[in-house]
């Protein structure tokens, strides 16, 4: 069934709506339709909204809901101009307010406003934030879910019990999530599902009452199908490992036409030297597998520029080992133990690392200790964490 038959309004604003009985608490803020053709967050955020309002659901704090991409999405186009994803770092916020006489990209003006109404609620003094940044998917696919890897993070992503994606943020920069981790707040992105399909509304839906009752917003016994939530989630990724990272990302070319062959999901087992698509500039060349892995978001739309990732299972063990190394605040040890590495006097939890010990020493041990953003500095790697916080975190 496609979404539009279920849905009565095809109209969008900035703000769709909050609920709060003025007692202290949590914030939760939701985004729905970042990019233009996905629109189930909205759709889903408007269900939770009208409940919570309907049965005038008891609440601590505030549940506040915000549409992205105003333009986008009456046209179900993933941007107008530039992706409205990969325009939150620092620097692209200070080059479009540089000058008042020269406006930004259409995604960028969005994003100003966006941002703008986010803080608004923000300022409203609470015990902590939490950011729910909702998408779906041009394949289909078990939902899951995508964080800067923090304890924090994980804790509130394995509560909603769906796949968690590791290490898409040394592949992709700029992302609303990036931006409001770096801040310090807890900051989740949840792909529900293939872009038309109702499921993806429902299971943005259950995650987000699941999200109101695990940040302590809403009591468990005021959301009596709390348990059928939790079960759509449990049977929608079933089968699929409870974390994976992504070890390649297939970039697009500027000018180049990408073809993705038919019938591939998310998840998926491939195996290395597949043909996976066909991509060229007039003359079309084979996309293949580099590696065995589990295919991750092969591209079946027009518009951006990551054909697929290919990921692989994290052992359950190695992301204890992580969780106890960082709340023992061991980071202070890799300077110390590792030739070649120390810490940036400029720039704060963040190591420059000499290339050729990066070679020797597998980056997972970096992984381990939260270093997950890498970029390159002539000579050296800097490995940033973000910023962590309190948490109970078992993994």
């Amino acid at each position: 069934m496609h979404q539009s038959d279920t849905q009565c309004s095809e109209t969008f604003t900035r703000r769709i709506g909050g609920w709060s009985e003025g007692r202290p608490g949590p914030l939760l803020l939701v985004v729905g339709g970042l990019h233009g053709n996905e629109p189930a967050g909205v759709f889903a955020a408007r269900r939770v909204l009208n409940r919570l309002e309907r049965e005038k659901c008891p609440i601590r704090g505030r549940f506040a809901a915000m549409t992205g991409n105003l333009g986008a999405l009456p046209r179900r186009d993933r941007y107008i101009e530039s992706d409205m994803n990969r325009v939150w770092l620092e620097e692209e916020f200070v080059d479009t307010r540089r000058d008042f006489r020269t406006r930004g990209t259409f995604e960028a003006n969005q994003r100003d406003e966006l941002v703008a109404a986010m803080h608004e609620e923000i300022e409203g003094g609470w015990e902590r934030v939490v950011v729910l940044d909702l998408h779906s998917t041009s394949a289909h696919g078990s939902p899951f879910c995508v964080m800067a890897d923090t304890l924090k993070n994980r804790k509130l992503a394995r509560e909603i019990r769906v796949p968690v994606i590791l290490g898409l943020e040394e592949t992709v920069s700029g992302t609303l999530i990036e931006y409001f981790c770096e801040r310090g707040h807890v900051a989740l992105c949840l792909e529900g599902g293939q872009h038309e399909a109702v499921e993806a509304v429902d299971n943005h839906e259950s995650a987000i009452w699941i999200t109101l009752v695990s940040c302590g917003l809403v009591r468990a016994a005021d959301v009596p199908d709390l348990a059928d939530h939790h079960e759509r989630l449990r049977k929608a990724s079933g089968g699929v490992p409870c974390f994976v990272e992504v070890t390649h990302r297939h970039e697009i070319r500027d000018g180049y036409r990408y073809e993705m062959l038919p019938g591939f999901t998310n998840f998926q087992a491939i195996e290395k030297d597949r043909l996976l698509a066909h991509e060229g500039n007039g003359v079309m060349h084979e996309v293949r597998a580099p590696d065995d892995g589990l295919l991750l978001m092969p591209r079946y739309q027009t518009q951006g520029d990551d054909g697929y990732f290919m990921t692989r299972a994290v052992s359950t063990p190695w992301l204890r080992i992580s969780a106890l190394l960082r709340r023992l605040r061991l980071e202070f040890l890799l300077p110390l133990l590792l030739p070649g590495v120390r810490s940036d006097p400029d720039r704060p939890r963040t190591l420059r690392v000499n290339r050729k010990v990066a070679r020797l020493f597998a980056v997972q041990i970096f992984h381990l200790f939260g270093y997950r953003h890498c970029r390159p500095e002539g000579e050296i790697l800097l490995f940033s964490r973000r910023v962590e916080g309190p948490a109970d975190a078992s993994v």
